[in-house]
């Protein structure tokens, strides 16, 4: 049809031959790993946003369940390594067989269909979602560690930031729930004192698509954002990344007659090409 159209007969072109319908794969195994990560790193984000705000947390303890966050990502390793590649154990990315130091997400999966090995395909969604659900049962660990110091309250200072700019938490008696204010009124505005730049979906980089993700947050009084939700969405992969990058932002908190507090902020995550 449409080649032999186009063909010049003094140098002809013939049509690429037509290749099998891949087979089947069952993306149930991948699915329900990332469903299950997803409700761990919720139930975690909320147990240490409980945990810090109404100072459950001694330091040390602080410290010590962030020395365990530090290795979460080493569940993502893969014993075996990538097919063809053993020195590569990251299951999630890795440099792309023909991509260089492109880095390649879900590689052993992406590179085996791409290649046409269904079967190894399909073995690889396995050992993927495996990985994923190590990292689950991790959080998992880890939120109930910090559930079990519910009993316990601090007043040592949990402060983050620059060391002269760290505030002693004030006591919230018996509110196990202290207030969250709104800038004004008395109350500063935190300050960002460690900016994440997100990085571009392959999608959106694709569609050139640019734009603001507008986020609502919580700043804590130990600076560090939760409850993050997004209010403005671009989509296309573009508002998880806008997400993942705020939640590595760190401020230093609002102030309140002298004490640091939480406050309800909202914020713009930019995404431009140039």
């Amino acid at each position: 049809g449409a080649f032999e159209a186009a063909s010049d007969p003094r140098h002809p072109t013939y049509a690429p031959p037509k290749k099998p319908v891949p087979p089947f794969l069952n993306w149930a195994p991948l699915d329900n790993a990332t469903a299950a990560l997803q409700k761990s790193a919720s139930e975690y984000d909320k147990a240490m946003s409980d945990a810090v705000i109404t100072g459950k947390l001694s330091a040390d303890k602080l410290r010590d369940i962030n020395a365990k966050i530090t290795q979460a990502e080493r569940q993502f390793l893969l014993e075996d390594g990538l097919p063809r590649r053993p020195w590569m154990k990251h299951a999630l990315y890795a440099p792309g067989w023909y991509t260089g130091y492109g880095a390649k997400t879900l590689p052993g999966i992406r590179e085996a269909i791409e290649e046409g090995r269904y079967d190894e395909a399909g073995r690889e969604i396995v050992k993927a979602a495996k990985v994923i659900e190590s990292e689950s049962e991790w959080l998992q660990s880890i939120t109930k560690e910090v559930a079990s110091n519910d009993g316990e309250r601090t007043s040592n200072a949990i402060g983050v930031g620059r060391a002269s700019s760290r505030r002693e938490l004030v006591s919230d008696g018996d509110n196990p729930y202290p207030k969250t204010y709104r800038v004004g009124d008395g109350v500063s505005a935190p300050t960002l004192i460690h900016n994440v730049i997100p990085e571009y979906s392959e999608e959106g980089r694709k569609a050139q698509l640019e734009g603001e993700v507008t986020v609502s947050m919580v700043v804590g009084r130990d600076g560090i954002p939760r409850d993050i939700a997004i209010q403005k969405a671009l989509g296309m992969g573009l508002d998880q990344n806008a997400i993942a990058a705020v939640r590595q932002w760190r401020f230093d908190p609002a102030v309140k007659d002298g004490n640091s507090v939480a406050v309800y902020l909202t914020a713009e995550v930019s995404f431009h090409l140039r």
